[in-house]
């Protein structure tokens, strides 16, 4: 895909050089030499520059032009283009390709970064109510400048989860006391009460429609204060109220194996509780490690399915079918464990992956691996499309109209996010630098833009901005969190790296149907219909 877009760019560039090579080439054999001509020959070679500046954009060579800049380069197009109408050319054809090649560059510089560039900046509706550490914690910051300088006790790293009720869930590192690790804090909108498990907790909380907060935990010893989805130790169930409902612990059978890709990167076994849940309506819970396994809302073993595959992805359909996604195959379980077909695809030794459940039931499977692909299968497991243009990262959002997002790269260490109808063709993208977050209900795709969160319209134009807080560790890199969680109220909640909370109303809030949030929903369900 890359390489056709290059190719197209050129074609593009060697039009508009044609065009200006030949008007200047037309003019000076006109036979006519007035005192003008230098002066028509200046605006000709300024049209050769404005075209030749054009591809540190489009190839991706030095990422998006500024906006000021693209202003400025559609401003100075159309002078000239004015300028080209009252500068007596000689030759009517030259005219005529000049204001051609003027016509195109306006609307390419236009394109190129003015069309991106957002006055609506609404970062002062951030409102920062929750506090939770007393102290001062940029009074913290031992080495202003230094990475791993800022203390990461009360910061927040992951998105907040959204209980039924509104109350809202944060996991928060604590490096300092013990025990240490993630623990989850739950207020509403005042503070509740806060759990701090041995060995922290490893995955962000998932609510059942009772409102029972699953989470799994590693070892007892073994905590990282930031790290999620490895470790090794049981599966908790909590009440609203923050009191224990129980505990499975899962067999080391059933651990996610140990990888060694090479180089030093090594990933340990992790246990079952250490992946992300799936909640059924009727509170099932299902985990996935070597094997998917059930746990009914008592935290009692319902079955297990073990194939002798890892697993990276677990959701459930409308109809309570389960699809589990492993390394070269995606299952599909009927609620009692029963298989019910599987589709294969090509295994990958960096195989990552990530699957979304459409509203006509349609699975996108995406593949991240040596290969990436996107798949689109109907319920039975028929392939429907696959879309082989990008090289994906993460798992798909559809919004309720059917269009398809997903995070792909666009240079380079870049990222954007690609926009697919519901045949699998590209509608458009976002610049480079971005990621999505979320789609509303009306269709705005939330992205995380360089450092800011934008609103895009269904037909990809940017609607309006808000600045986030960034990492103050990171100097030379923009990093902005990414702990902001939709709710289908309209309010975004914002966790910083500095311990705050901040809310902010957004115009809609996140969609009912459809795939609009990784887990689908701000209580992480990962269950098509639930919200």
């Amino acid at each position: 895909m890359a390489l056709v877009l290059a190719l197209i760019w050129l074609l593009i560039l060697a039009v508009l050089l044609t065009c200006f090579a030949v008007a200047a080439i037309v003019e000076f054999r006109s036979g006519t030499r007035t005192a003008g001509l230098p002066f028509r020959m200046v605006e000709i070679v300024a049209g050769v520059v404005a075209s030749l500046a054009l591809p540190s954009k489009f190839w991706g060579t030095t990422g998006l032009s500024s906006a000021r800049l693209s202003w400025t380069m559609v401003w100075a197009c159309l002078l000239l283009c004015g300028l080209a109408l009252v500068s007596k050319y000689a030759s009517r054809t030259a005219m005529w390709l000049v204001l051609m090649g003027y016509g195109a560059l306006t609307f390419l510089w236009y394109f190129n970064g003015a069309y991106h560039d957002v006055t609506d900046d609404r970062t002062a509706y951030i409102h920062w109510q929750y506090e939770w550490d007393t102290e001062d914690p940029v009074a913290r910051i031992t080495e202003k400048f230094s990475p791993g300088s800022v203390s990461k006790h009360g910061s927040i790293f992951s998105p907040p989860a959204i209980g039924a009720n509104g109350s809202i869930y944060l996991l928060r590192p604590h490096d300092y006391t013990e025990p240490r690790g993630l623990s989850l804090a739950a207020f509403n909108p005042g503070w509740l009460w806060e759990l701090r498990p041995s060995g922290g907790i490893c995955t962000s909380p998932a609510i059942a429609d009772d409102g029972t907060i699953l989470f799994g935990t590693e070892a007892e010893n073994n905590a990282s204060p930031r790290t999620i989805y490895t470790g090794q130790g049981p599966a908790w169930a909590v009440s609203l109220e923050g009191k224990k409902k129980w505990v499975y612990e899962f067999p080391p059978a059933s651990f996610f194996h140990a990888r060694d890709y090479g180089g030093g990167a090594v990933f340990p076994a992790k246990s079952p509780a250490c992946s992300q849940p799936a909640i059924a309506a009727d509170g099932t819970s299902y985990w996935i490690g070597h094997g998917v396994y059930a746990l009914t809302s008592d935290g009692a073993l319902r079955w297990a399915f073990e194939p002798d595959e890892d697993f990276y992805f677990v959701c459930v359909a409308v109809d309570g079918t389960v699809y589990a996604l492993a390394d070269g195959v995606l299952f599909a379980l009927a609620p009692d464990g029963a298989q019910k077909w599987n589709y294969l695809f090509p295994k990958s030794k960096y195989f990552a992956g990530g699957l979304a459940i459409g509203l006509d039931r349609t699975i996108y499977l995406a593949e991240n691996g040596l290969s990436s692909s996107l798949f689109a299968l109907t319920p039975q497991g028929v392939l429907k499309w696959r879309n082989d243009s990008y090289q994906l990262y993460g798992g798909p959002l559809v919004a309720p109209n059917g269009t398809i997002y997903q995070e792909a790269e666009g240079g380079i260490n870049r990222r954007l996010v690609v926009a697919l109808d519901a045949s699998g063709k590209t509608k458009w993208h976002t610049p480079n630098e971005s990621y999505p977050l979320a789609v509303a209900s009306d269709g705005t795709l939330y992205i995380c833009y360089v450092r800011d969160l934008f609103a895009i319209s269904p037909r990809g134009n940017m609607l309006w901005k808000a600045q986030l807080p960034e990492n103050p560790d990171s100097v030379d890199a923009h990093e902005p969190t990414k702990a902001l969680t939709l709710e289908p109220n309209g309010t975004f909640y914002i966790g910083d790296f500095l311990g705050r909370l901040g809310t902010f109303d957004a115009p809609t809030g996140l969609a009912t149907s459809g795939w609009p949030a990784k887990f689908h929903d701000a209580r992480n369900t990962a269950r098509a219909g639930a919200h």
